[in-house]
């Protein structure tokens, strides 16, 4: 009869676990400001460009590759010039120019761009954490939102106390 007891119990335990895990359900999606926040610490360049040519290619190593040459209109944050320039996306990204939401990247685009520096390359930061995964049409509102929290985002960030490590 012991048995059937400890039987009991963990049946109960279980379904009280599933119970709560079903009632609290799934956590909550972050916020666009939340996404921005990690997306500025990235310490790369977070601005509006104006495609002027989008190139699928082989790389210098044969592989695939995938870059935009841009003209830059106006940078919310980072130190990236002012000049014409080629932005990459990484091979076999999920996120690659061809899957960037319901849009193809096309000549005179302007479009809102998440960077990073690697290796002597710009890329586009492309992941589920960084803001519109990196790459997004440039609309009112959205150049809106990063106008009014772009500078505030970065304030905290400066003001944040530092991890010492010793």
């Amino acid at each position: 009869m012991a048995g059937g007891w400890k039987f009991l119990g963990t049946l109960f335990s279980g379904l009280t676990l599933v119970a709560a895990t079903t009632i609290a359900g799934p956590p909550p999606a972050p916020s666009d400001e939340d996404l921005l926040a990690f997306s500025l610490k990235i310490q790369g360049c977070v601005g509006v460009v104006q495609v002027l040519k989008r190139t699928v290619d082989a790389g210098e190593g044969g592989e695939y590759t995938e870059y935009l040459d841009v003209k830059p209109m106006r940078w919310f944050s980072g130190t990236c010039a002012m000049a014409k320039t080629r932005l990459y996306s990484r091979p076999h990204s999920q996120f690659g120019f061809l899957s960037t939401g319901d849009w193809e990247v096309g000549p005179r685009d302007t479009v809102i761009v998440f960077t990073y520096r690697d290796k002597n390359r710009s890329y586009i930061s492309q992941t589920p954490h960084t803001l519109w995964n990196g790459l997004a049409k440039a609309t009112p509102e959205k150049t809106a939102f990063l106008e009014a929290n772009v500078p505030r985002i970065l304030d905290s960030l400066a003001s944040a106390p530092r991890d010492s490590k010793k």
